[in-house]
């Protein structure tokens, strides 16, 4: 059994590929709301497991009934292993431990770093008690593993593969061929996807495209994909940098379209401040797109070395961002030997390898 919020495509992508992994179990996949509160996505149905919806998107219901519901579930439903995602929901907490004394074996997904923002020594000496119900985890990173094994949990109960995509489903919605080959060179644009929240630090994203587009005469096109509350304001730092005519908002889009954009992007630039992981990372490394990312991204730590497959710089270096998007934009066959080199790394960020922790941790059991 594995719960989240709400289901998007990617936790489809995992749950589809754990049931593929294990056809003889049934695998149950329990959202607590039909919508999510964060992304616009559309309601996500898998094919190879079950999922529930425990509430109707309404009604408010307290932790201490949210949690009883889970574990009436996890009952019901007799799964003997529970995946839980949101430990810090008071909620979830109750259930895990209800859960664990009953005898279920509880697990924790988690892409949460210590670097993600400052930490108080109690607030982390709490933290090393409420992850007691936890038999497992499976994580995002390196960081999100030290993170854990800093908190107490044994580092051979940790399994990494916790952020993974379906790399067949993002190469069929794209519709053309990964990169090198597909769309030419010459043809490609450069691409944001990420809500536009200030620790997305995107402004540092788009003041270092102004810098890259002052030292071109032939600049390239940049398109932003997401929405938040930072719209009006990018938009109107976009217009204060006259860069109207190369900058387009797209707004949020569905999988298939930002698949599709992959498709066509020469280089994803992600340049959060703070970022427990990026899937729009891996999603890129699935069309052959190479990244330039911030250190502070998760997904870097397994999936992105520089000079490989992209090229990871500090969150605040406008002039570091500015000088690889000049570099990729100009240099065909730098381009290519990147773009070659996302290859190992799409299968290794592909749903089967969280498919394969999920079955390493339950055949321990």
């Amino acid at each position: 059994m594995f719960f989240w919020e709400n289901f998007g495509p990617t936790h489809v992508d995992r749950c589809d590929a754990v049931a593929r992994a294990m056809p003889r179990q049934e695998i149950l996949g329990i959202e607590l709301n039909p919508a999510s509160s964060t992304y616009s996505w559309e309601p996500e149905t898998g094919q190879h497991f079950v999922k529930r919806t425990l509430l109707d998107g309404k009604t408010q219901r307290g932790a201490l009934r949210t949690a009883f519901e889970l574990v009436r579930v996890s009952v019901s439903s007799g799964a003997h292993h529970v995946f839980l995602c949101h430990y810090n929901e008071p909620s979830v907490q109750i259930a895990a431990m209800l859960m664990r004394m009953i005898g279920k074996r509880v697990y924790l997904l988690l892409d949460s770093k210590f670097d993600d923002r400052p930490r108080s020594i109690w607030r982390e000496a709490l933290k090393a008690i409420w992850i007691w119900p936890y038999v497992g985890a499976i994580v995002g990173s390196r960081r999100s593993r030290q993170y854990l094994s800093f908190l107490g949990l044994g580092n051979s109960r940790i399994e990494n593969y916790y952020d993974t995509i379906s790399v067949d489903r993002i190469r069929r919605a794209a519709g053309v061929t990964p990169a090198p080959g597909g769309v030419d060179f010459q043809d490609r644009h450069f691409t944001i996807i990420s809500r536009l929240v200030a620790k997305k630090n995107l402004f540092v994203a788009v003041d270092a495209f102004a810098l890259y587009v002052s030292r071109t005469n032939h600049p390239r096109r940049l398109r932003i994909f997401g929405d938040g509350g930072l719209d009006q304001e990018l938009r109107e730092h976009v217009r204060e940098l006259n860069l109207s005519d190369l900058v387009t908002f797209e707004g949020f889009q569905q999988t298939d379209a930002v698949s599709q954009a992959l498709g066509s992007t020469l280089v994803l630039i992600q340049s959060s401040s703070e970022e427990q992981f990026g899937f729009s990372i891996i999603e890129a490394l699935a069309m052959g797109v190479p990244v330039i990312v911030s250190e502070n991204c998760g997904a870097r730590d397994e999936f992105v070395r520089s000079g490989v497959n992209g090229f990871a710089v500090q969150a605040d270096s406008v002039e570091g961002i500015a000088f690889f998007l000049g570099k990729l934009a100009s240099d065909q066959l730098l381009w290519e030997r990147l773009s070659a080199g996302t290859s190992a790394f799409a299968e290794e960020a592909d749903a089967k390898s969280f498919a394969q922790s999920v079955g390493r941790l339950t055949a321990s059991a």
